[in-house]
C-alpha cells in the first residue's frame, strides 16, 4: 500500500503498482484489484448491524446476510469464516479469495454482506462456488 501512496502522491513510476495496468499507448490506467478499506465491513457494529437485521440467503455451501445501508454508500463486504469450519488456513484464503472476487463483480450497491461459510465449501471446486455465490448476490439483490 505504500508504494501505491507513493505512486499516487508522486506520480512516479506507477506502473510496479499492483492496481494499475500499462495500456498499450504508454498510457497509466487505474484498473482496480484491490478490495480497499471503504468496501470492507471492519468494525463490530458494522457487523451486528448487519446481524441485527438482514436479507438472508442460505444453501449448503454459504450463507449470506445482506442488509441496505442509507444514502448513496458503496457497497461493503465481511467475512465471517470459522476456523471451526475450515481448520487450514489454506483453505480459509482460497475462500475468502473467492468471496472477495464475486463480490467485486457482482455486489449490489448500497448494500452491506456478511458471508459465512459452512464446512462442505472445502471439497468444491472454484466454480461450484462462483455459481453458489453468484445466485446468492442475485436471490440477495431480487429480495431488496
Amino acid at each position: 500500500t505504500m508504494r501505491r501512496l507513493h505512486a499516487l502522491k508522486t506520480n512516479k513510476n506507477p506502473v510496479q503498482c499492483k492496481c494499475f495496468r500499462q495500456s498499450p499507448n504508454n498510457l497509466t490506467t487505474a484498473v482496480s484489484f484491490c478490495f480497499p478499506r471503504t468496501h470492507r465491513l471492519v468494525s463490530s457494529h458494522d457487523f451486528n448491524a448487519v446481524f441485527a437485521a438482514p436479507v438472508k440467503s442460505s444453501d449448503a455451501f454459504f450463507t449470506v446476510l445482506a442488509r441496505p445501508t442509507a444514502g448513496d454508500a458503496p457497497a461493503r463486504l465481511g467475512l465471517a469464516i470459522a476456523r471451526k469450519q475450515l481448520k487450514r488456513a489454506v483453505d480459509r484464503n482460497r475462500i475468502k479469495r473467492l468471496v472477495r472476487e464475486s463480490f467485486r463483480l457482482q455486489a449490489s450497491a448500497c448494500l452491506d454482506y456478511v458471508v459465512m461459510t459452512r464446512h462442505t465449501v472445502r471439497h468444491q471446486s472454484n466454480a461450484d462456488l462462483r455459481a453458489s455465490l453468484s445466485r446468492h448476490f442475485q436471490r440477495i439483490a431480487a429480495k431488496t
